[in-house]
């Protein structure tokens, strides 16, 4: 039997089509004027024709709000069931229409605040050498309803609040302002964020010790409470350039701990990392993107000559943790890199298990073996030790030599 066809009411179509009205004259326009060398790159559009869009949109949405309780029209052609279902559907259309009305508020407030500020300006600001090309060829329909539009505001968000700390002015007064036109894209959170960044900025500039480790100390503890938001690759920045290495790993870990409070990641690590397990594949990727910003500063401070104290600091430190997954990724990162005395100096629960695991998933790898009966020997296990290197001597390989297979 044929599904009844379902219409929409005159009222519905009505809000869309006005909707669509206000938005047309910007729809698809480029952001930026076309622009030569010798032209620095313009906003096409005014922040006084922003203004008057925004003010027929907030017109709309003050409207709709009014009138929500109104009666719609709705209707299939069939029974009280099939009606009901229409009007259901038509209310659902409807929520979604103020959605886009009212992240649309957003993004062209948004907009707004940066043709106030000149793209000029703010485009020294953006983080990401790219970022200029893909602001430049992108339309304002793309900045309103594409993942790209969302990933480019945050990233003009962070180039406004830039502009004001390369400058050592405050972020209070941007902070608030962007909280007012576009809470959605700038919320509390993100404003804590920015206060923290702007902390730790002036405590570089600091002279006073001890006014200089409180300074950073507050820093550190307004960004583990918004771990979760933060944009570690900016913030590590500037915790690396006031010499706080302990405290890059401790927001990190917080970090990757707020991401996967459900402890997802560790669960698909423990159970073999099967594909099906999708949610588990996001934890764990959420997780090591926060871990790499602290093997990145391990690197560093490992190729500085005069880093070795602040280097084995970080070390202890992080031995200390009781996150599981970071241990693996710090072991593995250590294994790669052939640091394979610093690996055997560890005394933690989870080195054995990540020896062992690497050895029945890859028995390939002769020097998990090789690690592995090097840790039985350390920990005075020399049972264990022993049963690994009779297994080496054992083996058939050309990879082993003599000294190997004895043990030497």
């Amino acid at each position: 039997m044929m599904t009844p066809e379902m219409h929409f009411s005159g009222k519905h179509n009505g809000l869309y089509l006005y909707f669509s009205r206000l938005l047309r004259p910007l729809w698809h326009r480029t952001l930026l004027v076309p622009s030569n060398a010798n032209v620095p790159l313009a906003s096409s559009v005014t922040a006084e024709e922003i203004d008057f869009i925004v003010m027929q949109l907030l017109e709309l949405k003050t409207f709709i709000e009014k009138n929500a309780q109104m009666p719609l029209g709705a209707h299939a052609k069939s029974d009280n069931a099939q009606q009901q279902d229409a009007y259901l559907r038509e209310r659902q259309s409807l929520m979604f229409l103020q959605q886009l009305l009212n992240h649309s508020l957003q993004v062209l407030g948004l907009w707004k605040v940066v043709c106030e500020h000149g793209f000029p300006l703010l485009s020294k600001s953006l983080s990401h050498p790219d970022d200029q090309n893909m602001i430049k060829g992108m339309y304002y329909r793309d900045l309103i309803i594409s993942l790209t539009g969302k990933e480019v505001s945050g990233r003009l968000i962070q180039a406004l609040i830039s502009v004001y700390l390369g400058d050592d002015a405050r972020t209070d007064a941007i902070s608030a302002r962007l909280r007012d036109v576009c809470p959605g894209l700038y919320n509390q959170e993100d404003a804590l964020s920015s206060k923290a960044q702007e902390m730790l900025i002036k405590a570089r500039n600091q002279t006073n010790p001890n006014e200089k480790a409180k300074m950073i100390k507050e820093a550190i503890s307004i960004c583990k409470d918004v771990a979760a938001k933060l944009n570690l690759e900016v913030l590590t920045s500037h915790l690396v350039a006031v010499h706080s290495y302990i405290g890059v790993l401790e927001i990190c870990l917080s970090a990757a701990s707020k991401r996967d409070a459900q402890g997802l990641a560790l669960h698909f690590y423990k159970s073999g990392e099967p594909n099906e397990d999708q949610q588990g594949l996001q934890a764990f990727v959420s997780r090591t993107s926060a871990y790499k910003h602290i093997l990145n500063m391990i690197r560093q401070l490992m190729t500085s000559n005069e880093a070795s104290e602040h280097l084995e600091a970080v070390f202890e430190a992080a031995f200390k943790s009781d996150d599981e997954l970071f241990h693996v990724e710090l072991y593995q990162w250590l294994l790669n890199e052939k640091h394979f005395e610093r690996l055997l100096s560890i005394r933690t629960p989870f080195l054995e298990d990540f020896l062992n695991r690497g050895t029945s998933q890859h028995p390939e790898m002769l020097v998990m073996f090789d690690l592995l009966w090097k840790y039985y020997e350390k920990t005075r296990n020399y049972a264990a030790a022993a049963k690994i290197l009779s297994k080496l001597a054992d083996r058939h390989s050309t990879e082993i030599n003599l000294q190997q297979r004895i043990g030497k």
